[in-house]
């Protein structure tokens, strides 16, 4: 650490800095805090540090030294700040400063605030809402110190603003696709809105806020739980949220009380209250509207108006569906008969939890829960059973699922089935892609469009040797690495996932490509319809890097699909 001075225009006092240098400088920066200053912005109001450097990593320099930077950038930060204006937006950073940032939150959890929430508070001076949690109430329990626990893994969880209410009047409710996904306990929340950020720098001084501004105080408050217990408390207040734009910030104190036994001891500084049992911690309220999701992926916005069908939720067709949902496609049908098996998830999309759930179950309520935006609409089907004694078959589902769908999506790796799926999409005017690994030594990605590419079955003639073999492929291991798992009906390939993953990560590129055809700054589409990834050589050698190979997927000539 060093402390000194530096001038600024010509002021008689000079202002007071301390630059403290981490453990591994010059590999990281050091600070610059001004203890004695108090800036309305690009200054911690908290640690007093100023932005001498902007927040990215690449703007610092390993051979800087702080008497230069000092010297350099200090005065005239500090002039720029004081005089505002044209002035600072000159030579500040084009980014906003959200208060928020400077709070001190444990990381346990968060409560989201969707836009009908945001919204309908907008002009508020307060209220009622209502607070559903994701599962367990334990974690708002240990951030609010009513707990104590040593455990290496704490609790986690989350939660979300369903009802904002005002003299018992609804003025918003959340969708009921985020609300689905929430099946903890309810809790009711009073919420206050402040003029300007707390300048607060614990979870006490929040609450001193808002009494101060004539919310209630704790003793009055709707109290969750016998014995220990907690309530919840919603500040919202303004914050910059880019440069020059301001939007309401929710910040939640979470307050647990005792319900016997000695009083937790003071903090350091903390005046000692005999029979105080309330203690408090601080909660981030998350935006968590479309929008604020699509402000990160603005080349998918059409997916919004998109339905897509995924058959097959193996080590392919899972992650791939999980794609396409948390990208926001509108309505996602999942097809698979089948369940995870608990040897099966050293590739599967999720682990053990997942053992023994039907696949596509297990996806719809996961993705539920994680990508409320999505509508998921599982199905069990066999596609390819004959009836056995019933009146149904496979093509009610189909023709159920394939209703108004704009991509058809084959993962099953069957090539029966992909025929199958494949002639039922030609007849709708579907676009598909069949998606398959090669024994885990690469895989084949092929895109389908009726009236525009060959048809499936040209696919396979062009694939095959004994028709030309003009889209060449990866030939499978020689030692036919393959596996009958204990209690696994059928033999199966040997491979990582991460063998597996880069057909998918192609597959949803195309899926993208596909879903966004013709829209404006829309997700790039890819010319050519076949893509080919080798991985590994003959000898099992890998290639560096992989190979990937594209094809036209023309009509073949021998294909009757296809004959006058």
């Amino acid at each position: 650490m060093l402390q000194g001075a530096v001038v600024v225009g010509g002021e008689a006092e000079p202002v007071k800095l301390v630059v403290h240098y981490p453990y591994h400088y010059p590999w990281t920066r050091f600070e610059v805090a001004a203890p004695e200053l108090d800036l309305p912005r690009h200054q911690h109001p908290f640690g007093k540090n100023l932005c001498v450097f902007p927040r990215g990593s690449e703007h610092w320099r390993r051979d800087w030294l702080a008497g230069d930077v000092i010297a350099a950038r200090v005065p005239e930060l500090i002039r720029a700040v004081r005089e505002g204006g044209e002035t600072l937006l000159a030579v500040e950073e084009p980014q906003g400063e959200p208060y928020t940032d400077y709070y001190d939150f444990r990381p346990l959890g968060g409560i989201l605030v969707p836009a009908e929430i945001l919204h309908a508070a907008s002009g508020i001076d307060g209220g009622e809402c209502t607070v559903r949690l994701a599962d367990s109430v334990e974690w708002l329990g240990l951030l609010s110190g009513a707990s104590i626990s040593d455990l290496d893994l704490p609790p986690i969880g989350t939660g979300a603003v369903t009802v904002l209410r005002r003299d018992n009047q609804t003025l918003a409710t959340a969708p009921d696709e985020l609300v689905a996904g929430l099946a903890g306990p309810s809790l009711s929340c009073v919420w206050k809105r402040l003029a300007a950020p707390p300048v607060a720098k614990d979870a006490a001084e929040f609450l001193d806020a808002f009494v101060a501004q004539g919310g209630r105080t704790p003793h009055t408050m709707s109290w969750h739980g016998r014995g220990p217990a907690i309530a919840l408390v919603g500040l919202v207040f303004p914050e910059e949220v880019r440069q020059g734009e301001y939007a309401d910030a929710w910040v939640f104190v979470v307050l647990g009380k005792r319900a016997k036994g000695r009083p937790p001891k003071p903090k350091a500084g903390e005046e000692e209250r005999p029979g105080h049992r309330i203690s408090a911690g601080l909660v981030r309220g998350m935006r968590c509207g479309v929008a604020d999701l699509l402000e990160r992926i603005p080349e998918l916005a059409a997916l919004r108006d998109k339905r897509v069908l995924v058959a097959g939720l193996g080590s392919l067709g899972a992650p791939l569906a999980k794609e396409l949902a948390r990208n926001l496609v509108q309505e996602l049908r999942i097809i698979d008969h089948d369940f995870v098996d608990a040897g099966t998830v050293v590739r599967w999309e999720t682990g053990l939890r997942a053992a023994g759930v039907s696949k596509a179950l297990f996806l719809a309520l996961e993705f539920q829960l994680n990508y409320p935006y999505t509508r998921v609409v599982p199905s069990g089907a066999v596609i390819g059973a004959a009836a056995q004694g019933t009146s149904d078959d496979d093509l009610d589902v189909l023709t159920e699922f394939l209703a108004d769908v704009d991509l058809v999506i084959d993962a099953t790796a069957e090539d029966n089935v992909t025929a199958a799926l494949a002639d039922c999409a030609q007849m709708v005017g579907v676009p598909m892609l069949a998606i398959w690994s090669i024994e885990g030594v690469g895989g084949v990605v092929g895109r389908i469009v009726p009236g525009e590419t060959g048809c499936f079955h040209c696919l396979e003639l062009h694939l095959s040797p004994d028709h030309g073999g003009s889209i060449p492929v990866p030939a499978p291991p020689t030692d036919q690495r393959r596996v009958q798992a204990r209690g696994c009906a059928d033999p199966t390939f040997t491979a990582s996932a991460v063998d597996l993953l880069p057909l998918v990560h192609h597959g949803a590129r195309l899926a993208f490509g596909e879903l966004c055809r013709g829209t404006r700054d829309g997700y790039p589409r890819y010319e050519r319809d076949v893509h080919v990834l080798s991985l590994r050589r003959p000898d099992g050698a890998l290639f560096e890097p992989p190979e990937w190979g594209s094809f036209e997927l023309s009509v073949h000539p021998d294909c009757p699909c296809h004959d006058d």
